[in-house]
């Protein structure tokens, strides 16, 4: 069901230990994510620290939007939450057939458990937050650059975290 600003956020499930949002049984979604009053609400409630403050704090901006996703950033302006700023990403609409996204989904999730992605804060079946990094995008024309290409693969090939995961998967 749609979110209207006065109405109360749904409480989240745990789902993996990150908050989820699940939907009775026999309902079916019709939420408007490009309403910036829903994107405000979900991360009203599933922010770390942002449901004490009060909701008209939060601003969230449209950035241009990705290959299939639709992002939000989405700030809160108070001092007293550890968390400032976050991602908020629609899942684009029928990219199925492109990709397997509960894998895509899985693959963010243990990236971001090992700290290799950004922090998943809160996931639905249509959207994800996420920890916001302030930086700019790297084009693909500078992969080719042999220093980005170390910098990159000393990121993805940290030793400390190769051995939690090797513990995780035996």
């Amino acid at each position: 069901p749609q979110l209207l600003p006065d109405q109360p956020a749904p409480m989240p499930l745990e789902r993996n230990n990150v908050p989820w949002f699940a939907l009775p049984l026999g309902a079916q979604r019709s939420t408007d994510y490009s309403c910036p009053e829903t994107v405000r609400a979900i991360c009203h409630a599933s922010v770390p620290g942002w449901l004490m403050q009060p909701m008209q704090d939060i601003t969230v901006k449209k950035l241009d939007s990705g290959l299939s996703n639709i992002n939000y950033r989405v700030r809160i302006a108070s001092p007293a939450v550890s968390v400032p700023c976050v991602l908020f990403r629609v899942y684009g609409k029928g990219m199925s057939v492109l990709y397997d996204s509960t894998m895509e989904f899985q693959t963010f999730q243990m990236l971001s458990k090992f700290q290799i992605a950004p922090r998943l804060y809160a996931s639905d079946d249509e959207w994800r937050i996420e920890e916001w990094h302030d930086s700019i995008p790297l084009p693909n024309s500078n992969m080719c650059n042999p220093s980005i290409l170390v910098q990159v693969a000393a990121q993805l090939c940290r030793p400390q975290e190769w051995v939690k995961f090797e513990s995780v998967t035996r």
